[in-house]
């Protein structure tokens, strides 16, 4: 129990972070003016945070014997989740967020592919390993995503103007 509660803990301060970083820049600041010393730092606790998740699904103190059917949708959610951040990872290699916005592959037809995958991530393998407090905590986990979605497009919409505009009626999510 105690692993959990820590590997929670660990898991809300890097979310809260990251929504704090993703708040900073909807209010204009550049974050990459601070140094990369900074930014490692950043995105480092921030992994630590999805790292924590993880094991949160292993340490589970409440777990339940899922049936097939929600075993097979855990699987099916889940593997969704890890292979589209792993496409949208990958295509965005070289691409600087400053310079342009990503339209091709993955990026086409899912405006924020890496959230959408986080999202189904947090769905899918606590299902697949019946790990219910920790599928409970994506009522924290996806409301935090789905605002750093928001604004992420706000601060894009001022950047990209009409473009980004143009790119979000031909996107998903």
């Amino acid at each position: 129990m105690l692993l959990f509660i820590l590997s929670f803990l660990i898991c809300l301060t890097g979310y809260g972070l990251h929504t704090f970083w993703h708040y900073q820049v909807y209010k204009g600041i550049d974050f990459q003016q601070r140094g990369k010393f900074f930014n490692v730092y950043t995105h480092l606790i921030v992994f630590i945070g999805y790292f924590a998740f993880g094991m949160m699904i292993f340490v589970d103190p409440l777990k339940i014997n899922m049936n097939i059917v929600l075993r097979i949708a855990g699987i099916i959610i889940g593997l969704s989740g890890i292979i589209i951040v792993a496409i949208a990872t990958f295509q965005k290699k070289g691409y600087s967020e400053t310079d342009q916005l990503i339209k091709t592959g993955i990026y086409s037809r899912i405006r924020n592919p890496m959230y959408l995958g986080i999202i189904f991530i947090h769905i899918g393998l606590p299902l697949l390993f019946g790990s219910m407090i920790t599928l409970l905590s994506a009522l924290i986990w996806i409301p935090m995503i789905v605002l750093w979605k928001y604004w992420e497009e706000k601060h894009l919409e001022k950047k990209f103007g009409e473009q980004y505009m143009d790119y979000k009626r031909k996107t998903l999510f």
